[in-house]
């Protein structure tokens, strides 16, 4: 289910972001990366030949880094280029947000990479509420037999027919 629902938010994000130089990445709490999507820009890169499925991006193993840093503090995090520890990540600005379960337990990372001249400061509001968005099927998800009363103060944000029918 959390693949599943971070793949669908990781093609959002992407298309909202596309054609600006931009890696989208989900890795477990674990810092493993599961998944990518790149832009053909960013992925003729040699920075983005060693972010691939599989990678392990913890700090222990890989320095600072934004995906890694997230997965050890549970905070939304940007990494700008020489904040990375290694210099072969010096010219990325990596933004990352972590996706909790329903339980309040770290279930992944959502990061989005660039090089440094593409930053985009929005950006980093785009991943936290792509993270957000993961969050919110994984709890739907957890508590489908149940029913959830949900408020907002701009009821064109809510979607009825999509909360009742328990998806």
């Amino acid at each position: 289910m959390l693949r599943r629902l971070a793949q669908c938010e990781m093609e959002n994000l992407y298309h909202q972001i596309a054609g600006s130089n931009f890696m989208i990445a989900f890795a477990g709490a674990d810092g493993i990366l599961l998944d990518t999507i790149t832009d053909q820009s960013f992925g003729d890169t040699a920075a983005a030949s060693s972010i691939r499925p599989g990678t392990i991006w913890t700090e222990a193993s890989c320095g600072t880094n934004a995906l890694g840093t997230v997965a050890h503090t549970g905070t939304p995090l940007m990494v700008h280029g020489a904040e990375h520890f290694f210099a072969q990540h010096g010219a990325l600005t990596c933004i990352a947000a972590p996706v909790f379960d329903a339980q309040g337990v770290l279930a992944g990372v959502l990061d989005a990479s660039s090089d440094c001249r593409s930053r985009q400061q929005h950006t980093r509001a785009l991943v936290s509420m792509a993270a957000t968005q993961i969050e919110s099927g994984l709890f739907r998800e957890c508590h489908r037999s149940e029913v959830l009363i949900v408020l907002h103060s701009r009821p064109e944000y809510l979607h009825p027919q999509r909360w009742s029918s328990g998806r």
